[in-house]
């Protein structure tokens, strides 16, 4: 959920470590609401834009799923890298 404790810290805590790691930048964020449509809707547009992706980080373990599924869907599922760390 936008606003909680632990959306605010793990943006943070994602923001914090690319700080130090400048070769990497974020291209978008948005939040998929966490239903698995949206957010394979969200990732399929954003490969369809930002061809030069490479990573997905998502917040909810499911949403990072449909991201999975959304790469499998455009046929990029060997070429990107997704980070989760709801822990389900």
């Amino acid at each position: 959920m936008i606003g909680s404790t632990c959306q605010v810290n793990r943006t943070a805590g994602f923001r914090g470590v690319l700080q130090s790691h400048p070769a990497y930048e974020i291209l978008k964020e948005q939040t998929a609401q966490c239903p698995t449509v949206e957010a394979i809707n969200v990732i399929e547009s954003y490969l369809s834009k930002y061809p030069e992706s490479d990573a997905v980080f998502g917040q909810f373990d499911l949403t990072t799923l449909a991201a999975i599924q959304a790469t499998h869907n455009v046929g990029r599922d060997d070429d990107i890298m997704f980070f989760s760390v709801d822990g389900t």
